[in-house]
């Protein structure tokens, strides 16, 4: 599959936020390699390999749930891991009927190469 560099930028956020307690929370940059060991923060160096869209179906109040898994492989430290972004999609009660479902939270984890997820990233 071949996607321009910016399409893969438009599929998952620049920065998701990360809770810090009492403390408010901290924007944390998701265009940098994420692999351990490696100090890679040039979103030229990540390479997009492949992408996957899948939808859960739709409950009775008409919200539904998207991954985006996303593969990319750091050309520094030559390692290949997934973005995998949840987004819950709902639709407001005091909507009006026939309205189009609408983002409400997303997550993002950090998943290897086999689907091992790595860790949560942050909340956008």
């Amino acid at each position: 599959m071949s996607e321009k560099k910016e399409d893969i930028w438009e599929s998952i956020p620049s920065s998701v936020y990360i809770a810090l307690g009492r403390r408010g929370q901290e924007s944390i940059a998701t265009t940098e390699c994420w692999m351990e060991g490696c100090d890679n923060k040039d979103e030229d160096e990540i390479q997009f390999l492949d992408k996957e869209i899948s939808t859960s179906d739709k409950a009775k109040d008409g919200s539904y749930f998207t991954c985006t898994k996303i593969t990319v492989r750091c050309k520094k430290c030559n390692q290949k891991y997934k973005y995998a972004l949840k987004m819950t999609y709902i639709i407001p009660k005091d909507a009006e009927e026939g309205s189009k479902a609408k983002p409400f939270m997303g997550m993002l984890y950090i998943l290897d190469e086999n689907d091992k997820n790595l860790g949560f990233a942050g909340y956008c």
